[in-house]
């Protein structure tokens, strides 16, 4: 019998490396889309979901310090878009 697999969980939830997954995709369109002029001021809607993001990730650490490494690509992340928007 299969069982289903639910992506979702996989690539933001996952305790191993395929947890950075979600993340850094999060990252990376967030770079691409400030990366050109007309849509730079959507930075500020991307700051916001990396700052939920984030916080979700906080609330895990009790569980497993392994959320650790998601909140610092988190901030790093947001560090970025918001230099990207002051560009």
């Amino acid at each position: 019998m299969m069982q289903e697999i639910n992506w979702f969980t996989e690539i933001f939830y996952a305790t191993d490396i395929q947890g950075w997954f979600g993340p850094l995709a999060i990252i990376g369109v967030s770079l691409i889309v400030l990366s050109d002029r007309k849509l730079k001021p959507m930075g500020i809607l991307f700051v916001i979901v990396e700052f939920l993001i984030t916080s979700q990730y906080l609330k895990l650490i009790n569980e497993t310090p392994w959320y650790w490494w998601n909140v610092i690509l988190m901030v790093l992340g947001m560090i970025l878009c918001i230099g990207r928007m002051w560009k």
